[in-house]
């Protein structure tokens, strides 16, 4: 009996001697994550939107959950138990309102917010409330220009949200993950980030023309045109008819070689053709789509600082005026496989899925005074579209 019981202790000191090394080499296990509701974002007033704010929350619900900050409610589930409580799922902002969902949910948070139309975009706006106090504990927003880089502007708002879980250290508050860890302002980075996009938004490109061909069957177009600075293979142009209003958009096509008062283009397999001789072609406010590749830090190998980097860039590009950010998913796992001896056929794959341009390089110099190295590529081709290069405080 007395071994027995020597052999149950000595069992149980081992399993807790284990449980204490786990505990202190992933410190994540020794803190439980915070779980964290999702409700229905309000949409903006305007009819065509009125079912933003319900697409934002689900992706925003897939987004937190993949970031793995939060233990995120299923959306099934919250659908069901505040159904059977009486309460919406729309944002709320009364205090009791939330901690009785809080207690109904079992969550610690309770995440709401709504979409504006401000006229010539949209911004996203999350609060973050504990359900504990009725408190708002966080608050991030994103601006994008329209519905169709809503899942970009959700991504980026995740981000922002999931910081908020991070532990400060030093007990300092109010600074972001990249000041606490790399002593580098958010501003460096957002200022790095809108020189990088403001040499992608200088290139000069001016294409207008009409068409004079086209070829249903090979999928050919052409186009006369006596005014193309800037045109190139891959160039992606809209096609407008003129009609009563004014111009509108009825497609685009892409040229495939310029010659002298002509452009040959193409358009992509799948699209619905509802061009014809005689309509309009132009570069003009066509907003060119631009994913952000490998960056690599030869400085200090610091991927937190490239990380940052990107996400600063993505979130620029969603918010300019002649630049699209690509910074979905799927683009990004074809970029996390780009070689040298692929780059091609990669590249060739992200244009047919509607990217333009990929930017990528690398950071040298010294921390504080690093110099950047970018190349910019055509997504049509695989050249080199514009090598570009500045000074940062990164």
């Amino acid at each position: 009996m007395i071994k027995k019981v020597q052999k149950r202790q000595w069992l149980g000191g081992w399993v807790a001697g284990c449980l204490a090394v786990l505990l202190v080499s992933f410190p994540a296990l020794a803190q439980e994550k915070k779980s964290i509701a999702v409700l229905d974002f309000e949409s903006p007033v305007e009819k065509q939107y009125f079912d933003m704010g319900k697409s934002a929350s689900d992706y925003l619900t897939a987004q937190l959950a993949e970031i793995g900050s939060y233990r995120v409610i299923e959306r099934s589930k919250l659908e069901k138990i505040l159904k059977e409580h009486e309460l919406g799922m729309l944002g709320v902002v009364d205090p009791d309102k939330v901690k009785q969902m809080g207690k109904f949910l079992s969550a610690d948070y309770i995440l709401m917010g709504n979409i504006t139309f401000l006229g010539d975009s949209f911004s996203i706006n999350g609060r973050m409330v504990d359900v504990e106090t009725g408190e708002i504990v966080g608050a991030k927003s994103s601006v994008f220009k329209d519905p169709t880089q809503l899942r970009v502007a959700v991504k980026n708002l995740a981000r922002a949200l999931s910081d908020l879980a991070k532990p400060k250290s030093g007990g300092q508050s109010g600074q972001s993950s990249a000041e606490l860890f790399m002593g580098v302002s958010s501003r460096d980075f957002y200022d790095s980030a809108e020189a990088l996009i403001r040499e992608i938004a200088a290139i000069e490109v001016y294409v207008v023309g009409s068409i004079t061909e086209v070829n249903t069957l090979d999928r050919k177009v052409k186009v006369a045109s006596s005014m193309k600075t800037g045109a190139r293979e891959g160039l992606r142009l809209k096609v407008q008819k003129l009609g009563f209003s004014g111009p509108e958009d009825v497609g685009s096509i892409f040229i495939t070689q310029v010659g002298t008062g002509f452009l040959d283009a193409s358009y992509l397999e799948g699209d619905q053709v509802k061009f014809s001789i005689g309509d309009q072609v132009t570069s003009k406010k066509y907003r060119f789509k631009v994913a952000v590749g490998p960056i690599v830090d030869e400085v200090e190998d610091n991927q937190d600082l490239t990380k940052k980097y990107h996400e600063a860039v993505a979130e620029n590009l969603a918010g300019s005026e002649f630049l699209d950010s690509a910074d979905e998913d799927d683009v990004q796992k074809d970029l996390s496989q780009l070689r040298p001896g692929n780059r091609k056929a990669i590249l060739a794959k992200l244009f047919k899925s509607g990217v333009d341009l990929v930017v990528e390089g690398r950071f040298h110099g010294t921390p504080g005074a690093r110099r950047t190295d970018f190349n910019l590529w055509n997504a049509y081709d695989g050249k080199i579209v514009k090598k570009i290069s500045f000074e940062t405080k990164l």
